[in-house]
């Protein structure tokens, strides 16, 4: 390693660039160096001083082709809504256009790619080619698990099992079942407007009651089964996915379908796919195209800000002038008035490299291009976008041209277009290692089950000792934790029995023996009138939040039980289950009291609360 440390490196560029045609590099060289350019002098105008920084970023951008012949073609076009088209449309109409022109003109489609900016629009576009143009599609992003009819049907499912009332999800329900899987093509009208059960599986209803409390898993398998899924075409992909991601969820979750149903609208049902074909139109994100090259390249929503994409943007900033420099650090909302303030450094930086960020993912999407690479943006964009900026660079490179060559009205065009190389070669029928990979489908089916025993949640496992004690009952309970998190989820006294019941649901207290125990000792402690009075809902309550501060330069954290604030008092309680370590424990309270008085509080008190001694000492 010393050797490797010591030895001698000379760090070069490689300003040749044997990707690209000659008229695609020579296009770049011409709008970065544009672009850099018009940035520099908008840094100017507000701060009336170069942008160094960007302009040694980019000072070797220019890069050199091996080739002789000019060949390489780039086209760039601006978009506005019109009067039956929003932007989006217009975009997708444009793009499926293009496509249509690309393959007539000799290009194939396993030659185009198509990048974008965020990973939301993949959808959208595999979505657009695939079921309006019919093009076969490749990417790993495109379709979502709530595309699929067989899982968004399932989800319905448990949604009608938590809400048997709900008349939309039993109409969806059963519209689903009805002409998906039976095939019955009944009028949907007829389905909407019927407010009984008949027409979804017999037993399905009858069995609900039962359903109702199986583990999420077996639940899910079981309707798979009662509502024939899989006679639902070209699901298949989505069910595996689907099933995986249950699995996955139950390792760290309890089998509750409503919070399961919850995690599916918050996370899980965007989750996406592989497109699945061997050949096709790629589409990606143009972070995941980093070293990758394609013959044409298609860029649609070539908008996006240069600057802050969301209006929460902070900064974490450190002022080092007196007094602000008295607080470590602060953040700040990221915006152009911090020029005018103390943080006006920190304001530079982080617009530096938001530029320099964004640039470099415009660099990376165009210079993916062998052949041809074709860019849709938006006309009359937003200031500091990418819009802004390719018009703007465009106008800069055409300016000095004789005769003018491009019209902004029209879209930008230059270079010779070429189409994929004519395939001379035949793959020998009789070489096995030579042939393609013939595709196949693969049904899915869930095989019968005997009942099933009780199983604990996932979240008991926490509770669960791991030693060789002998037990009477099922499973050991450490004692401490599962009154911590008891007493943690209680807010007010009226919260003491929901947090035992979602104790006893999720198997975490699993014998009678326990829950009297539990009950026993819970109803002694909330028994003291100091303990009442802090539960009574007149507090303002902080219950295990961090406490954040800093030392030595390096961040720490604290979490007291709970912190109770009224009438500019402030206490600060920490719960103790176990032996008595007054000594220990009251300096734990004391650092809380600390912190809490260099964040401006004032009149704090703190107390140990020793539960099952029902002893409160004041520190």
């Amino acid at each position: 390693n010393d050797r490797i440390n010591n030895f001698p490196i000379r760090i070069e560029t490689l300003k040749t660039n044997r990707r690209s045609e000659t008229n695609v590099i020579r296009f770049n060289n011409k709008l970065f160096a544009s672009a850099i350019e018009y940035l520099n002098e908008l840094h100017f105008s507000q701060l009336n001083e170069p942008c160094e920084p960007l302009q040694k970023a980019y000072s070797d951008v220019v890069q050199e082709s091996p080739r002789t012949k000019e060949q390489g073609y780039v086209k760039v076009s601006f978009l506005e809504k019109d009067e039956e088209h929003d932007y989006t449309e217009q975009t997708l109409i444009a793009l499926g256009k293009e496509v249509k022109q690309l393959v007539e003109a000799g290009v194939r489609p396993t030659d185009i790619a198509v990048l974008v900016r965020k990973n939301k629009n993949i959808p959208l576009i595999a979505d657009y080619l695939d079921k309006e143009l019919h093009y076969k599609i490749i990417s790993d992003d495109a379709f979502r698990l709530d595309t699929s009819i067989a899982v968004c049907m399932m989800i319905d499912a448990l949604r009608w099992l938590s809400s048997p009332d709900n008349d939309i999800v039993r109409a969806q329900l059963t519209i689903a079942y009805q002409n998906e899987v039976l095939k019955q093509d009944e009028d949907i009208n007829t389905l909407l407007l019927s407010s009984s059960n008949e027409w979804l599986p017999e037993e399905f209803i009858a069995k609900a009651g039962i359903l109702r409390f199986m583990p999420l898993y077996e639940l899910l398998q079981e309707v798979f089964r009662i509502f024939e899924v899989n006679r639902i075409e070209g699901q298949d992909a989505y069910l595996f996915a689907f099933f995986d991601a249950v699995i996955e969820y139950t390792q760290d979750n309890s089998s509750d379908s409503d919070k399961f149903i919850c995690f599916w609208d918050e996370e899980l049902c965007g989750k996406t796919i592989s497109g699945g074909e061997f050949e096709g139109i790629r589409i990606l994100s143009i972070h995941k195209s980093k070293g990758l090259e394609f013959h044409t390249v298609l860029l649609p929503f070539c908008d996006w800000k240069l600057e802050n994409e969301t209006s929460d943007h902070l900064i974490w900033c450190s002022a080092q002038e007196s007094p602000f420099d008295k607080i470590d650090i602060v953040p700040v909302n990221y915006s152009t008035r911090m020029v005018e303030s103390i943080y006006k450094e920190d304001y530079l930086n982080e617009r530096l490299q938001l530029w320099v960020d964004n640039l470099n993912l415009l660099y990376v999407a165009f210079t993916r291009a062998e052949k041809n690479l074709i860019i849709w943006s938006k006309k009359k964009g937003q200031a500091k976008t990418i819009s802004e900026l390719l018009m703007q660079s465009l106008s800069r490179m055409t300016a000095d041209q004789e005769p003018l060559t491009w019209d902004e009205e029209q879209p930008y065009e230059t270079g010779i277009f070429l189409p994929s190389a004519t395939d001379t070669t035949s793959m020998p029928a009789t070489n096995i290692l030579l042939q393609k990979p013939v595709k196949k489908s693969v049904n899915i089916s869930i095989a019968g089950h005997q009942n099933i025993a009780f199983r604990q949640s996932n979240d008991s496992t926490r509770f669960i000792q791991n030693n060789n004690e002998e037990a009477t009952g099922n499973r050991f309970i450490h004692r401490g934790r599962l009154l911590h998190t008891l007493f943690s989820a209680i807010k007010i006294k009226e919260d003491i029995e929901p947090a035992i019941e979602r104790l006893l649901v999720d198997g975490i207290i699993g014998t009678k023996e326990i829950e009297k125990d539990i009950r026993s000792t819970v109803g002694k402690a909330f028994s003291l009138p100091q303990v009442q009075e802090w539960y009574s809902g007149e507090w303002q309550l902080f219950n295990e939040c961090n406490i954040l501060y800093k030392t030595e330069n390096r961040l720490h954290t604290r979490r007291p039980d709970r912190v109770m604030r009224k009438d500019n008092k402030v206490i600060v309680l920490d719960f103790k289950f176990g032996e008595q370590k007054k000594e220990q424990h009251s300096m734990q309270v004391k650092e809380y009291i600390t912190l809490l008085a260099q964040m401006g509080c004032e009149n704090i008190s703190g107390y140990l609360w020793y539960v099952e001694k029902e002893s409160i000492e004041a520190v």
